[in-house]
């Protein structure tokens, strides 16, 4: 390699550098050095190239990274949370509501028509375990105390607790197992006290 021939490649490898902005291309169409020059030239630049790239690659997710720090740094809000929870269990329950419909329409549908509204009378109310000595008389008004406490309404829960309240307020009841609304009427369960008049009555027979 002569000298003028190393001054050229120099000056294309300076000029390279000097237009650099303007493309690769302009190694090749301005300099007519050595090949071992221009090879030289275009490494540099395609390294210049790589690096540029790198730096802007890196700078452009720094930028999109700095955006996104904000967001991840953000303090929990407590209130949004319990907001979000408050949506989700209307969701939840919503969800429970619709499936659960159908079957309990179907239910509540067979309970009023085994139990459809009807007048409790004297004749319908039945003492399961009403003891011998009772006269029929005596048997017809604790019926009748009975029957008055129930309203047409199958689904009143009052009409029991009202008419075992009845039952002990009559003093003839000692104790009631339960008052229950039965399809046709009601059913009594109690233990019932025996009136004195009717032990004196036995002990005489027995006596004579």
């Amino acid at each position: 390699m002569t000298e003028s021939d190393q001054n050229h490649g120099y000056a294309c490898h300076h000029q390279a550098w000097e237009h650099y902005g303007q493309g690769l291309a302009m190694v090749d169409n301005s300099c007519h050095g050595p090949a071992s020059l221009k090879e030289l030239a275009w490494k540099e630049l395609l390294m210049l190239d790589w690096k540029s790239i790198k730096d802007r690659w890196s700078q452009s997710s720094l930028m999109r990274w700095a955006r996104r720090k904000p967001a991840l740094d953000k303090p929990w809000d407590p209130q949004r949370t319990l907001w979000g929870l408050k949506v989700l269990a209307i969701v939840v329950f919503a969800a429970v509501i619709v499936a659960g419909y159908r079957p309990m329409s179907r239910q509540l549908k067979m309970y009023v028509s085994e139990k459809k509204a009807q007048v409790i009378t004297a004749e319908k109310v039945r003492l399961v375990n009403a003891p011998d000595w009772m006269p029929p008389g005596f048997r017809h008004r604790l019926q009748e105390l009975v029957a008055q406490q129930f309203a047409r309404d199958p689904m009143d829960r009052q009409g029991p607790l009202m008419a075992v309240r009845a039952l002990y307020e009559s003093g003839w009841v000692a104790q009631v197992g339960y008052v229950q609304r039965v399809a046709g009427g009601v059913k009594v369960k109690a233990l019932y006290r025996e009136p004195k008049a009717f032990v004196k009555q036995k002990r005489s027979l027995r006596d004579d």
